[in-house]
């Protein structure tokens, strides 16, 4: 055997430490659960002027909404530079980021710019709050990221 004849057979072995990468990757990667952000992300991306439209109506409004763990419940305080929240209603969504949990919608009478949400049953961990603030005939929508005990 010449000094050169073990090339052909590095060349195997390098080969062989790629394809063996590439499968285990593609292994762990169809194991897993895939997970939209979003419920029919084509339609969504058709409809996006109106989403930056509704957008900038929101912020015309000037509310904001807090949202925080208080206790065993969800405190969900509204304010406005011009007014009190005196007769408005908070819609709370609660949804487990990755897995897809959903807890609600739940309504939230809103006295005094504040209201609470008893939040008995949901698995500690991390939560998107999903709140819908209705006032009249004007809402906003808000997502609020919460870590629950």
């Amino acid at each position: 055997m010449t000094r050169s004849a073990w090339i052909p057979y590095a060349f195997i072995a390098g080969f062989a430490v790629v394809l063996s990468a590439n499968g285990a990757l593609i292994y762990a990667a169809t194991r897993q659960k895939v997970s939209l952000v979003v419920e029919k992300p084509y339609e969504r991306g058709l409809d996006y002027n109106r989403l930056l439209a509704e957008q900038h109506r929101q912020q015309a409004l000037g509310w904001s909404v807090k949202v925080a763990v208080d206790g065993g419940a969800l405190s969900v305080t509204a304010t406005a530079a011009d007014h009190e929240f005196a007769d408005a209603v908070a819609e709370v969504t609660l949804q487990r980021p990755i897995e897809g949990d959903r807890i609600g919608p739940f309504p939230v009478l809103l006295v005094k710019s504040q209201g609470r949400l008893p939040i008995d049953g949901a698995r500690p961990g991390q939560w998107t709050a999903h709140v819908i603030l209705h006032v009249g005939a004007d809402r906003q929508v808000s997502d609020h990221r919460l870590v629950l005990p």
